[in-house]
């Protein structure tokens, strides 16, 4: 008998709820025990069993060393809790394994997840990293430990309940824990499907519906109780005695409540005995009566039947076996109905009946044949008998059977009635909220202000709405353009290919209409009336959502659940206190079973809760049961900044304010002008102002022309900046608080100069544009646009000055628990013109706020454009020195090019000098990085004021360009130009006469090209050019200057990178390029795609051949060529040069008939190639002979088969300076080792995918006399080619396999080949050895070589750690060991200790150097006491525990590789230049190292962070090797400086400089 819990044992509502909440963390721990166990095994499996006998402190075999490493790689924190677990349990015990992930103590002595509690469960899921493959994605997003993430909050409310203080438990908060493991219960992924996790569910559901039975209840907070007791010693140091006084309490309640359960059931208990001994007293009577009937009915018969014949005998038989039958079946109903009351004696009655009826079945049988007739009629009778009774009790069950039916019918009745209830109440429901949904929007949304200069004055939105301008982007070489196509149709917001998107994102710049025409959509879905513009009319599209919700972003700037922002700001709003619980509800399944449309406006004003939440997320099971499309607006850089990733984009469009400008300006003069002639004259005249001062590009904002408008018509002195607007427009808004008017006297900011209110109010708007500063650059960015009165740091009266003026905004806070406010400036361009004034007055506030700011967030410098824009206007000195700060950050986020910070240094340049009309001279503003589509005024000034810093310069020219003469790039003074692309036909580079070029540069131009007010096409054709002792390049608007003497090529020194794509370039000029290249000292990367290469005969341009794609490296006099599909006469281009090595990237036709006298003729001439490198697919006789007799030291040859080895092998031989051959093939054959036979080279190079033919291979490395450096890469090696090495006489060996396939299984007759041949290389005293995996084969292998020199390559693990350090033990010889790491390896560490090495070299991959490791490496330098030179790379000068490592070495020479372009870890990335801040940890480290003599540190740039580390250092050689592209100016005193300090300094190199500085 069971009972459901009164759970109301204590009389305080929320110590109850608190009891429930401890049994609900029981019966959540209860239903993840099955998940927890199958996910271990799951864990378990890869590793392996362990031995079962070795200790987890000192695993002594490799199997469980490989255990151990298993369980902490799966270990998210890589902390395992090895003191709960036993490493002997391993080997068996999935539960011992599952320790590992427990917190560190108080679980030692619990033996299986069911002595575990609930915490024990969540720290398993959450710190074993395989969980995340078995749960939604959404439970670990963010990651562990975010207090955010939802895993974490689980783990959070067992927390609470366990550490309660009160012992009690709100409403709220137990519907939340409820709501909240249910959820986790019901994860759809794996949970979903356990059984015991559904059984969980159910209990939940019953427990907080008070379904539970009390007993389990009972037990539940039992268990509870003692799992507590059992792990707090170790985990709650003061365990709480409330705690503990309330659980005993709760059940002493519990067992006196069960105690008066049990009274009721033993009282049951004897009224159903006393029942039963009647019932069966009544049965025992019954039976004997018709036993004894059958009995005397039967002896009657006996005597009656002497005459019956044979046949009425058996006849009589049959009869009597039937009703013997129905008597039984009497007897059972009689039975039945004696017990209905108690079920228990039921089975054991009706057994004794059938026995017994059986028996007097057998005994009339037996006493058949003295049966008579008339015993038969009375049988007959008898068996009438029966018959009625059957039909009576067949009657009785189908009345029973009716009554059930009729039950269960009324049941299913009931359920429909409810489902169809619940259906009704939703209906009910969903049309309630779309009513008031509706009017809510009708209210808000269908009159909106036309002026932001007042706010007060509104109009019917439909009244001024116009076309807006909205394009269609597409994705271009890792950015968005604009296509075009014009959006004019709602279908197209939501659909692309006839594929509806999920996420349509529209991007617009401040005041462009973005929030303007969400309103108009909302507006068009909520049935408003038939518009008569002809966009955007197919409202039926909008119709298709049964709901929109538009929700303002910058007012939920911390939350990433959409659901609860549309709670927030749209549900509060619709509904009272009262009924917003059931609406929250409603709103939950609307959007699972509804089609939704939900505006997100503004994401750029939105900055989320951090932890990679860079959108907006809507709920799973709103994405998979229904469809919530998503429309967001932004600003373009908050998409530039490349958080958002391009898959979350479905859709880009771009508004560009409206289509037709002074349409709107019309619509608005028509609220103050109704006559239709005064109209058309005031929008006339206005129209004709925006021309004369070249105002159109503001009117794209529609707010902008709505401030222009409103102050034209005014009779406003006429406005030529956005400061003076937006001054214009503070001043009226100071208007409404003062009537005392003021002028400036200083002409300090002249857009101040008209204001008639700002000056009488100075202080309030510096106090204010203080705050407008500090909260733009606020540490916490959520806080920079909305942000609560304490944030706001304004005095009362400040405040409410501001808010009377409508310079800031108020709005209460949607809040169920109090109530409280949030301000912001009622645009943020205000927000961003004020904090520009602030910069202004307080210039130093850039180096020592801003600069930080910008180190602080990434590409934040994208964000202040707009207020870049403003401070140019208001002072241009601090434009200036803010440009300086952007245009760093651009060249350090800038990688793809984007034209964003130039387009906002163009227009600050544009404001600057619209506020500094007679000063423009001041204006110097940095863009170091010029991508060039167009051509202005603008551009050239810029390009004036930037050319000595000029660091990229990309053009892009079609063939047809309107004309600006006058316009000139001499890159001859662009001393830091690394990067020049010329890119599109409108580029011509071509000789010409000389006098040309001098009228060109004197501007003795003709005619055509002096009309500078007239636009004309022009052809390249037409386009004159230079001398040959000038390159100039004019694209018929420019004339670009490249050099004055190409023969030296001084002119760009820092160049290394030159593109030439799509242009015509001549024959000549194509020449001297290469040759001026060769005169650089550093390595230029040159290409050329699709070029058009021309020649010039009597005056008359022909083309000479195309170029498909050409690549040129070249680096001091070498030069590197890869050609694909270009014409043999290239190579004439080489013919001559001074080139000392060639790369030909040849798979074409070069080697083919008419071109292989071309490239045979240039390789001849080039007298000083000392290296060559061919690359081609499969070789030719004619190939060969090219080679003949060349006067090359190194060769290197690339194919993917030998077919002519004969040709090979002769030409080969005619080699005679060759030094160096290096081969690359598919597979080694008997006909290329014959090639090779009896070479003089000294070094050879073999890569080949496998070998055959080894024997082949042996005599021809054995016919090498001279040979002494040897290295092969194979793929696939065999022992056959080991024993090819056998006996050499090479001084240097390197291997290169796949060596888990050769040394699989530890093979030991493997091992011994390897270590034979090794072994008989008696001069052998370098080798190197490339490997994926390291196997003990490999390091028995090395033992007891006589090496002085050993390099060990390749993603090596090092986990073989007995035969590694017996390996390199065994080594006596050795003096230099190169290791590449790729993982911090204490087996490695421990493996080198103690060696006599004098010279370690370290290089790291992807390695964070945290200080953990720091110390295990450091123990390992300490004890190579005859060390004296250490290198390492891989790590950066930001790296915190690279310092710790170098303390107190005895070396005397130090290398350290801090270069860029290493892959170091995300985590440093961002500190790879040598800041100040950690000079100091590289100046103690460098000041400890006393024996230092020599040092050598390869960085990418110079830094005065370096040069403080250096400083007064006692070293004689120094060298720089990274820093080839010069020092920035600023750094200049400080090198000299350095330079002085270092007085034992001997001998020193910069880059590629090198000098000997003797005695100084």
């Amino acid at each position: 008998m069971t009972m459901a819990a009164n759970t109301k044992i204590f009389a305080d509502e929320e110590t109850n709820n608190w009891f429930k909440a401890c049994i609900a963390l029981t019966v959540t721990k209860t239903g993840l025990t099955n998940f927890i166990e199958n996910t271990i095994k799951k864990v378990h499996a890869p590793f392996g069993s362990s031995c079962g006998q070795c200790s987890i402190e000192f695993p002594k075999c490799q199997t469980c060393v490989k255990v151990k490493l298993g369980i902490e790689s799966c270990h998210r924190f890589k902390r395992p809790s090895w003191k709960n677990t036993k490493a002997q349990g391993w080997k068996s015990n999935w539960w011992q394994i599952a320790k590992c992930y427990l917190p560190p103590t108080g679980y030692a002595g619990v033996s299986s997840v069911q002595e575990s509690d609930f915490n024990a469960v969540i720290n398993i899921i959450l710190n074993c990293k395989d969980f995340q493959n078995h749960l939604c994605s959404s439970w670990l997003l963010p990651l562990p430990p975010n207090p955010q993430c939802p895993l974490e909050k689980v783990r959070q409310i067992g927390r609470d309940v366990r550490h309660s203080a009160t012992c009690k438990t709100t409403v709220a908060e137990l519907q939340y824990y409820f709501k909240t493991l249910t959820n986790l219960l019901a994860d759809s992924k794996c949970l979903a499907r356990d059984p015991d996790a559904n059984k969980a569910v159910i209990m939940l559901t019953d427990l907080q519906n008070d379904r539970l039975p009390l007993t389990e209840f009972g037990n539940l907070i039992q268990d509870f109780k003692q799992a507590i007791e059992r792990i707090k010693d170790a985990t709650e140091q003061e365990f709480s005695e409330k705690l503990k006084q309330t659980l005993e309490e709760g059940l002493n309640k519990i067992k006196e409540a069960l105690k008066d359960v049990e009274q009721v059931i033993q009282q049951a208990n004897s009224e159903i005995t006393a029942k039963m001994t009647d019932a069966t007293s009544q049965i025992e009577h019954k039976k004997g009566e018709s036993v004894q009937i059958l009995y005397d009915r039967a002896e009657y018969c006996k005597q009656k039947i002497v005459a019956e014949t044979e046949t009425l005998i058996k006849s009589s038989v049959q009869l009597i076996k039937d009703e013997s039958k129905d008597s039984v079946e009497v007897i059972q109903r009689k039975m039945t109905e004696a017990t209905s009351q108690i079920e228990e004696k039921k089975g054991e009655s009706v057994q004794t009946l059938y026995d017994r009826a059986e028996y007097c079945k057998q005994k009339i049988v037996a006493e058949m044949e003295t049966l008579t007739k008339s015993s038969v009629q009375l049988i007959k009778d008898l068996t009438n008998d029966s018959i009625e009774c059957i039909q009576q009790t067949d009657n009785d069950k189908a009345k029973d059977d009716y009554k059930d039916n009729a039950e269960e019918e009324r049941s299913k009745s009931n359920i429909q009635a409810r489902n169809q209830n619940e259906k009704e109440e939703y209906e009910r429901g969903v049309a309630e909220m779309l009513k008031i949904l509706k009017t809510h929007y009708k209210r808000k949304l269908s009159n909106l202000t036309f002026s932001p200069l007042n706010d007060s004055v509104a109009a019917p939105l439909d009244d001024f709405y116009m076309q807006p301008n909205i394009q269609l982007m597409k994705k271009d070489k890792g950015c968005f353009i604009k296509t075009g196509t014009q959006i004019l149709l709602y279908k197209n917001l939501f659909s692309k290919d006839s594929k509806l998107n999920q996420q349509t994102f529209i991007q617009g710049e401040a005041g462009s209409g973005k929030s303007t025409f969400l309103a108009r959509l909302v507006m068009d879905w909520c049935d408003s009336p038939k518009r008569s513009d002809n966009f955007f009319q197919d409202l039926k599209t909008l119709k298709d959502y049964k709901f929109i919700f538009l929700v303002t972003l910058r007012n939920s700037v911390q939350e990433f659940n959409i659901e609860e922002i549309i709670k927030q700001q749209v549900i509060d709003s619709l509904y009272g206190k009262e009924d917003c619980e059931k609406a929250y509800k409603l709103l939950n399944e609307i959007m699972k079973q509804e089609h939704c449309l939900i505006l997100l406006d503004g994401l750029d004003e939105w900055t989320g809760p951090g932890n990679d939440h860079n959108l907006p997320e809507l709920k799973a099971l709103h994405y998979t049961e229904s469809r919530c499309d998503l429309l967001i607006t932004t600003r373009p850089w908050k998409l530039a900044d490349g958080k958002i990733k391009d898959s979350e984009i479905d859709i880009l469009l771009q508004l560009e304010g409206i289509k037709y400008p002074f349409k709107l300006s019309k619509c608005i003069l028509r609220r103050k002008y109704q006559d239709e002639n005064v109209l058309k004259a005031k929008n006339s005249a206005f129209t004709k102002y925006i021309q004369k001062q070249k105002l159109k590009e503001l009117l794209q904002s529609p707010m902008m022309l709505s401030v222009i408008v409103c102050w034209h018509d005014e009779g406003e002195r006429k406005l030529i900046s956005k400061c003076e607007i937006y001054s214009s427009l503070i001043d009226s808004l100071l208007k409404k608080v003062s009537n005392e008017e003021g002028y400036f006297e200083d002409q300090r900011f002249n857009c101040f100069a008209e204001t008639q209110y700002i000056q009488p109010n100075i202080h309030h708007v510096n106090q204010i544009a203080e705050a407008a500063f500090r909260l733009l650059f606020s540490d916490i960015q959520e806080k920079s646009l909305v942000f609560g009165a304490k944030d706001l740091k304004l005095e009362d009266a400040q405040r409410k000055f501001a808010l009377k003026a409508g310079i800031l905004t108020k709005a209460k806070t949607s809040s169920l628990a109090r109530s409280s406010s949030t301000f912001s400036f009622f645009h943020k361009s205000i927000q961003e013109f004020l904090a520009a004034y602030y910069i202004a007055c307080n210039e130093k506030v850039i180096n020592e706020t801003i600069a930080g700011y910008f180190e602080q967030y990434d590409k934040s410098y994208l964000a202040m454009t707009q207020l870049f824009i403003f401070l140019c206007g208001v002072s241009i000195s601090a434009g200036n020195a803010l440009s300086d700060l952007m245009n760093k950050s651009n060249v350090k986020y800038n990688s793809h090019g984007n034209t964003l910070y130039q387009d906002c240094v163009f227009a600050g340049y544009r404001e600057a000098v619209a506020n500094n009309r007679q000063s423009t001279g001041s204006i110097n503003l940095r863009l170091t990085c010029f991508i060039i589509n167009d051509i202005s005024l603008d551009l050239q000034n810029l390009w004036n004021m930037n050319v000595s810093n000029v660091m990229s310069l990309t053009m892009r020219l079609p063939s047809v360009h309107r004309v600006y003469t006058g316009f000139k790039i001499d890159l001859s003074l662009c001393h830091k130009l690394k990067s020049l692309q010329l890119e599109g036909p409108g580029i011509e580079l071509k000789e010409g006469d000389e006098n040309v070029l001098d009228d060109i540069l004197t501007g003795n131009q003709d005619d055509e090209l002096l009309n500078a007010e007239d636009s004309m096409d022009i052809s390249p054709s037409k386009v004159v050019k230079h001398s040959a002792s000038v390159t100039s390049l004019e694209f018929r608007v420019w004339d670009v200057q490249i050099s004055t003497d190409l023969s030296q090529c001084t002119t760009l020194p820092s160049i290394e990178y030159i593109k030439l794509e799509s242009v015509k370039c001549s024959y000549t000029l194509l020449c001297s390029l290469l040759s001026s290249l060769l005169t650089l000292d550093h390595q230029v990367k040159c290409m050329l795609n699709d070029c058009e290469i021309t020649s010039c005969v009597k005056g008359a341009v022909s083309t000479l051949f195309d170029i498909g794609e050409v690549k040129i490296k070249t680096e001091n006099k070498k030069i590197a060529v890869s050609v694909r599909d270009n014409d043999a006469r290239l190579w004439d281009a080489l013919n001559g040069l001074y080139i000392n090595s060639l790369s030909l990237d040849d798979r074409w036709k070069a080697f083919r008939e008419n071109h292989k006298e071309s490239l045979s003729q240039t390789l001849v001439l080039l007298s000083h190639l000392d290296k060559l490198s061919i690359v081609v697919d499969y070789d030719t006789p004619d190939q060969w002979k090219t080679l003949h007799g060349l006067n090359i030291k190194s060769l290197i040859l690339r194919m993917k088969e030998v077919n002519h080895a004969e040709s090979l092998s002769h030409s080969l031989a005619s080699l005679k300076q060759l030094e160096m051959l290096s081969i690359d093939v598919g597979t080694g054959n008997r006909a290329l080792w014959e090639a090779l036979h009896g070479l003089n080279i000294k070094s050879l190079i073999l890569h080949m995918d496998e070998v055959n033919h080894t024997e082949s291979l042996s005599q021809s490395l054995a016919s090498l006399k001279q040979l002494e450096m040897l290295s092969i890469e194979v793929d696939y090696g065999n022992r056959a080619l080991l024993q090819a090495l056998h006996g050499l006489g090479i001084k240097s060996l390197s291997l290169s396999w796949n060596w888990s396939c050769m040394f699989q299984g530890l093979s030991v007759k493997n091992a011994m080949s390897l270590k034979q041949s090794i072994l008989s290389l008696k001069q052998l005293e370098t080798l190197d050895v490339s490997v994926d995996e390291d196997t003990p084969g490999l390091w028995e292998a090395l033992q007891g070589l006589s090496i002085k020199s050993l390099s060990l390559r390749g993603q090596l693990e090092f986990k073989n750690a007995t035969s590694l350090k017996q390996s390199i033990l065994s080594l006596k010889q050795l003096e230099t060991l190169n290791v590449y790491v790729y993982e911090d390896n204490p087996v490695l560490w421990e493996a080198l200790q103690g060696l006599s090495i004098k010279s370690l070299r370290l290089s790291f991959f992807r390695i964070n150097f945290e200080e953990k490791y720091a110390t295990s490496l450091k123990q390992l330098l300490v004890s190579l006491k005859e060390l004296n030179t250490l290198t390492v790379s891989g790590v950066n000068a930001g790296n915190p525990g690279m310092w710790v490592v170098l303390q107190g070495l005895n070396i005397k020479s130090l290398s350290l590789n801090l270069s860029q372009n290493l892959g170091f870890g995300l985590k440093y990335a961002q500190n790879l230049w040598f800041g100040l801040k950690y000079a100091t940890s590289l100046k103690q480290s460098i000041l400890s190292l006393k024996e230092l003599d020599t040092i050598s540190i390869s960085v990418d740039y110079d830094s005065l962070g370096l040069w403080e580390a250096l400083h007064s250092r006692s070293i004689k050689s120094l060298r720089l090797p990274g820093i080839d592209g010069g020092f920035e100016r600023k750094y200049a005193e400080s090198l000299e400086q350095w330079l002085s300090s270092l007085t034992k300094l001997d001998t020193l190199k910069i880059g590629s400089l090198s000098m000997s500085l003797g005695s100084k």
